[in-house]
């Protein structure tokens, strides 16, 4: 079997020729759930901004708000 069979609509593959085909490319072949489709996209597509060299600068998970005051940590017993 020819990938030009394939492409032509000729042949329609076997899950483990595809699969094969898949693997030869660098890349796998997964089964999502739906639910967790856009997680897996997200993920995907922060692995391609990092790739890319298109990092932004990480944010703090925690930044104070503008009116609250450094030292009210320093006042609590």
């Amino acid at each position: 079997m020819h990938i030009s069979a394939i492409e032509n609509g000729r042949v329609v593959p076997r899950y483990d020729t595809i699969l094969e085909i898949v693997r030869v490319l660098g890349h796998e072949l997964m089964l999502v759930p739906r639910d967790v489709v856009p997680v897996v996209e997200a993920l995907v597509q922060e692995r391609n901004r990092k790739a890319d060299g298109l990092e932004q600068e990480e944010e703090p998970l925690y930044r104070p708000d503008s009116d609250e005051d450094d030292n009210d940590l320093e006042r609590q017993p």
